[in-house]
């Protein structure tokens, strides 16, 4: 057992240790909080190329939309064949 030691600062000790915390925790805090714009970037730029992509599918003739989907689909199955090679999925 540990005895009370009066000469001992245990409230700087305390709030040493506090402070030590809260300075990490508004750190990790900071970097998630970048993490997460960036992704929120990321998703909004994603979801107007594809509403892009989607006029201009709408927009085209019928043989440049079946070619566009064909080359659509076949960077689709490449990547997915790319994983499970690899990636081991």
């Amino acid at each position: 057992m540990k005895w009370f030691d009066s000469d001992y600062d245990y409230i700087d000790e305390f709030t040493t240790q506090w402070n030590e915390r809260y300075k990490k925790a508004k750190r990790m805090s900071i970097i998630l909080s970048i993490v997460l714009i960036l992704i929120g970037i990321l998703c909004l730029a994603s979801g107007i190329l594809n509403i892009l992509l989607g006029c201009l599918l709408c927009t085209m003739p019928v043989t440049i939309t079946v070619s566009t989907f064909t080359f659509l689909f076949a960077f689709v199955l490449l990547v997915n064949g790319i994983q499970k090679d690899y990636l081991g999925f």
